[in-house]
């Protein structure tokens, strides 16, 4: 019956085999994948199954995604040691103690689980993609020797302390919106390129004098002095699926009583946004220096604007 069972799948996709990417689709309760180890095939998905039986492992295949399958165990999957993508993403995960085996991990998807854990990821030192959004993660520190990071993606966790994070000298795309950090000195170290810290509780951002960022969003933070926004290199920024050539668009958006407080005019951003900010009052002369500086565009959202300010 079981070489019916293998002999039966393969035939069912061998137009899949032939491509060497097996995308399977399953509403049963229970997916028996053992007959893949027979398939020659690198790159495998599977999609809407409600649980797995990984039998004969180990799979060969290098790239796996089993996004939305309902998982609460990846048990079976610490023998596929050869695996270089894994896609975790929207289960029911809470330990991902198999994944500590898979050291050729390039790239792991763990969004959207119930993952507070990533003690697991220590040993992936070939790691260079991580998404862990949307999860009870409260620790960095595990991360702290995985050097070949270059993205990293916690938006929506717990996360108050990053200084792991310090020696990580390939990190160019840092997420780490919806979380509780007040303390960025660290990220002055980092050569960072794209860096969101939407709905967090910084207030301080001078660290972000040091780096060259494209892309900046401090959204819904307690940040009181904007003098140190002159940082952005005059490259092609891409905002919203949009191509914004030879520009600087920063988007601020702060919970503060004061907007600028500085006298410094070097800033000179041709795109700037404030939005959601519980500011009482603009008062004239910032509108007068952001003219100055050659802030073209001015936005203003759901604020409280004065009646004096010169706004068109």
């Amino acid at each position: 019956m079981e070489e019916d069972y293998e002999t039966k799948m393969i035939q069912k996709y061998q137009n899949d085999v032939q491509k060497q990417e097996l995308k399977i689709i399953s509403n049963n309760q229970l997916l028996d994948l053992s007959f893949v180890d027979k398939l020659s095939v690198n790159s495998l998905t599977v999609f809407s199954c409600y649980n797995i039986v990984f039998k004969e492992l180990p799979l060969k295949v290098t790239s796996l995604q089993l996004n939305k399958c309902k998982l609460e165990s990846i048990t079976g999957l610490e023998q596929m040691i050869w695996l270089k993508s894994l896609n975790l993403f929207e289960n029911l995960l809470s330990s991902i103690d198999p994944v500590k085996f898979l050291v050729n991990l390039n790239e792991l998807n763990l969004g959207n689980n119930f993952i507070a854990d990533l003690s697991p990821l220590q040993p992936l030192k070939h790691l260079t993609i991580l998404e862990a959004f949307s999860n009870n993660i409260s620790s960095l520190a595990p991360l702290q020797k995985l050097n070949l990071l270059t993205n990293i993606n916690m938006y929506s966790n717990s996360i108050s302390d990053i200084s792991p994070l310090r020696n990580l000298k390939n990190l160019k795309f840092l997420y780490l919106g919806f979380n509780q950090i007040s303390d960025v000195n660290i990220l002055q170290f980092l050569p960072l390129t794209e860096l969101d810290l939407n709905e967090n509780q910084i207030v301080n951002i001078e660290p972000f004098k040091f780096l060259k960022l494209h892309f900046l969003t401090v959204s819904r933070n307690y940040i009181t002095d904007l003098s140190h926004l002159d940082v952005f290199a005059d490259q092609t920024l891409q905002m919203h699926q949009q191509q914004v050539p030879s520009q600087r668009q920063i988007l601020i958006a702060n919970r503060t009583k004061t907007i600028y407080q500085n006298e410094d005019r070097k800033i000179k951003m041709k795109s700037f946004s404030l939005k959601n900010e519980s500011t009482k009052r603009i008062v004239k002369t910032f509108i007068d220096q952001m003219k100055e500086k050659e802030i073209h565009t001015y936005k203003m959202f759901v604020n409280a604007i004065h009646e004096e300010t010169p706004w068109q």
